[in-house]
């Protein structure tokens, strides 16, 4: 196996590994306090983009659109929980935070580029 390609996976395993300690703080019992605060939303947003990074780069060696579309479908998804999160009951605070700025944001830039990839001519 060469050396990108286990780097690849590295960190694909280390964003998941962090998106599933963060989703699940509570339920294993290292959580400070009990609801979704500010370091979960920290860890679920950079464990899903470590997460996307390292499956980019997997499936570049496949097709050089897939990884864009994965992308592209990422970006949407965080940002329509980011949008959502109060509508849906994540989050301890009612108003639109920190930490949904932050999410919305990046959920643009990782749509943005996903679709940038995607619709670029070969």
């Amino acid at each position: 196996m060469r050396t990108d390609q286990t780097s690849s996976i590295l960190v694909l395993l280390i964003g998941i590994a962090l998106l599933a300690a963060s989703l699940l703080s509570d339920v294993i019992g290292i959580g400070d306090r009990p609801g979704f605060g500010a370091q979960q939303t920290m860890g679920v947003v950079v464990g899903a983009a470590l997460a996307a990074i390292g499956l980019f780069f997997i499936l570049k060696k496949i097709s050089d659109k897939t990884p864009s579309v994965i992308l592209l479908v990422m970006g949407i998804a965080l940002l329509a929980t980011s949008l959502l999160s109060d509508f849906v009951g994540i989050g301890d605070n009612p108003e639109f935070g920190k930490q949904q700025i932050m999410g919305t944001c990046f959920g643009v830039l990782m749509a943005a580029v996903g679709l940038f990839f995607t619709l670029k001519k070969e």
